[in-house]
């Protein structure tokens, strides 16, 4: 009979019961370890869920912005197809005369007109036109062109903002275009006052008999 009790108790053991006999001290020493862990897996805040807008749907990641990229110099080299973009776009008409033989027109060709500053402010803001003034002798005349190279800034209307004979380093030359652009927005100002005042006359005021 204590041969048969021992083997149901650690059958008991075996399937978790107890048959009135307590279990060993290890026993529960290894039990209260899990219990901490279950509990605490239990008391673990849920993870967070994507936020959602008002539509109801995850927003997407924002795509990175593109600079803009630089506008193209393109140099125009037929006069009246130049003069006709400036009187379009209402931009000054810059005008370089250089000529074959002429080393300080390569000089300003190489470092100044390839300044990237320079390039970018052409393209922006002025209809640039390269000329050869052996090819264009009359025009040059006309426009006082006594030097190789010279840089003519005309208006849209053909008036004369700046000139400048002679070699400039690329700092020299948006001085130059500065100036140029500026006594261009001043004629353009007082262009445009003088058609509004042009348009709505002036009434005299009447005497009252």
């Amino acid at each position: 009979m204590r041969r048969i009790a021992t083997s149901l108790g650690l059958g008991g053991l075996l399937l978790g019961l107890t048959l009135n006999t307590p279990l060993p001290a290890a026993e529960t020493s290894e039990a209260k370890p899990s219990a901490a862990k279950s509990s605490a897996e239990a008391t673990q805040p849920a993870k967070a869920a994507a936020p959602r807008n008002l539509f109801g749907f995850k927003p997407k990641a924002a795509k990175p912005v593109e600079a803009p990229q630089p506008s193209r110099l393109v140099w125009q080299t037929q006069p009246e197809a130049a003069a006709k973009l400036a009187t379009e776009s209402g931009k000054p008409l810059l005008v370089v005369f250089g000529g074959k033989r002429c080393s300080w027109c390569r000089k300003l060709e190489k470092e100044t007109l390839a300044d990237p500053q320079v390039a970018r402010q052409l393209a922006e803001e002025y209809v640039p036109l390269h000329l050869d003034l052996a090819e264009h002798a009359a025009l040059g005349e006309r426009l006082g062109v006594e030097a190789l190279p010279t840089t003519v800034i005309l208006s849209p209307q053909g008036e004369l903002l700046a000139k400048n004979p002679g070699y400039l380093p690329a700092g020299k030359y948006r001085q130059l275009l500065e100036t140029g652009l500026a006594k261009h927005e001043k004629q353009a100002a007082a262009r445009e006052i003088q058609q509004v005042s042009g348009d709505v006359p002036l009434e005299k005021p009447t005497r009252k008999r």
